[in-house]
């Protein structure tokens, strides 16, 4: 967990100013983009990828699946 809070964790962010007729100095008229490295992401599905496995394997998790709403 550390190796991934020093090294994966890392991002750049960026903000873009959504409305040209806004206010410049405001920070409500700014969405942040984040841009993360390749590893990162990859980990990161890799994580989820074994995450959605386990729940979907368990008998009792009825929550977020598929198909198995009321």
């Amino acid at each position: 967990m550390v190796l991934y809070q020093m090294i994966l964790a890392r991002a750049l962010l960026f903000l873009l100013l959504e409305n040209n007729e806004g206010n410049k100095t405001s920070s409500d008229n700014y969405r942040g983009i984040t841009l993360s490295s390749v590893l990162s992401k990859l980990f990161e599905m890799i994580l989820l990828n074994d995450l959605h496995n386990f729940l979907e394997s368990d008998p009792l998790q009825f929550g977020f699946k598929k198909k198995s709403s009321c």
